[in-house]
């Protein structure tokens, strides 16, 4: 399960900034979703996905980095209006 989850983290990328910015609250969350979830045979599109919905919450106008050729997913499940 480690193996798969720091295969994948590796296509969501670190920006260098404050541990607190969104980008780093994605890596994280998506690390403890993604233990879970592979439990029950959850997508890591699905599990990207979510993550990016909660934090859009607090962080309305970021922009997720991620590798969209690796994670599959459509444009809608990426940017909300």
């Amino acid at each position: 399960m480690t193996l798969i989850v720091n295969e994948e983290l590796a296509h969501i990328p670190r920006t260098g900034r404050h541990i607190y910015d969104a980008q780093a609250q994605l890596r994280g969350m998506y690390n403890a979703m993604r233990r879970h979830g592979l439990k029950f045979g959850k997508t890591k599109e699905r599990t990207l996905a979510e993550c990016i919905e909660f934090l859009r919450k607090d962080h309305p106008s970021w922009q997720p980095v991620f590798d969209k050729a690796f994670f599959l997913m459509q444009e809608s499940e990426v940017i909300q209006s």
